[in-house]
C-alpha cells in the first residue's frame, strides 16, 4: 500500500538494506534505478542511501511519489509477464516516451499495444492524458470507473486505491513502530 514506499526509503536510508530483500525490496531499488538513471542508475545501496540522506523532506515527498509510480509499472509488467496468458508486458526503455509507459504484445499473434498507466483516482489525471492522447488506452485503479464507465479507451485494474488507502492505516502504526528515527 502506500506505506510501503515510505518505510523502504527510510531502511535505505538508515542503511537497513536486509529489509530490502525479496521481491518487493527488489522491485523498489530497480525503481530508483529507472527513476533516476542518469544518477543512481549503477548506484550501490549505499550510494542510494547517500544520495536521499542530502534531500530535503519536500524533495524526498517528491521522490517517493516518482519511486511509487515506477513500482506500478514495474508491478504491472512482471504480473503480466507471469500470468500464464498470451500477453507479455514491456515497460519502455526509455521512460519518458510520449503517451504510453508499457508495451503489451500478443506471443501468437505479434499484435502490440501500447497502454498508459494511471495508479491514480483523481480523475482529473485521467482527463489530460486522454485529452493529450486521445488514440493511447489508459490502464487505472478501480475507482475510476465511476467516472469514465465503459470508456473505450480505458481498463480498470481490481486494485483500488481505497483498500491500499485502508491496508496503509490498518499497518501503518506496526510498520512505524519498527522503524528508528531518521537523525
Amino acid at each position: 500500500g502506500e506505506i510501503f514506499h515510505v518505510a523502504a526509503m527510510m531502511y535505505l536510508i538508515q542503511g537497513k538494506y536486509d529489509s530490502l530483500n525479496g521481491l518487493m525490496g527488489e522491485t523498489f531499488v530497480d525503481s530508483i534505478r529507472r527513476a533516476y538513471s542518469t544518477k543512481l542508475g549503477d548506484a550501490t545501496l549505499e550510494e542510494m542511501s547517500e544520495f536521499f540522506q542530502g534531500r530535503t523532506p519536500e524533495q524526498l515527498t517528491g521522490d517517493i511519489s516518482l519511486i511509487k509510480g515506477e513500482m506500478f509499472e514495474r508491478l504491472i509488467e512482471k504480473y503480466e509477464n507471469a500470468d500464464g496468458d498470451e500477453w507479455i508486458a514491456r515497460l519502455h526503455d526509455d521512460r519518458n516516451v510520449p503517451g504510453s509507459d508499457i508495451v503489451f504484445t500478443n506471443i501468437e499473434t505479434g499484435e502490440q499495444i501500447e497502454v498508459s498507466l494511471k495508479a491514480t483516482d483523481k480523475p482529473y489525471l485521467i482527463e489530460r492524458a486522454l485529452e493529450k492522447y486521445p488514440e493511447t488506452p489508459i490502464l487505472t485503479t478501480a475507482e475510476a470507473e465511476q467516472y469514465f464507465g465503459e470508456h473505450p479507451f480505458i481498463d480498470y485494474s481490481q486494485i483500488s486505491d481505497n483498500e491500499l488507502e485502508q491496508v496503509t492505516k490498518e499497518n501503518y502504526d506496526i510498520l512505524v513502530n519498527r522503524l528508528e528515527p531518521i537523525n
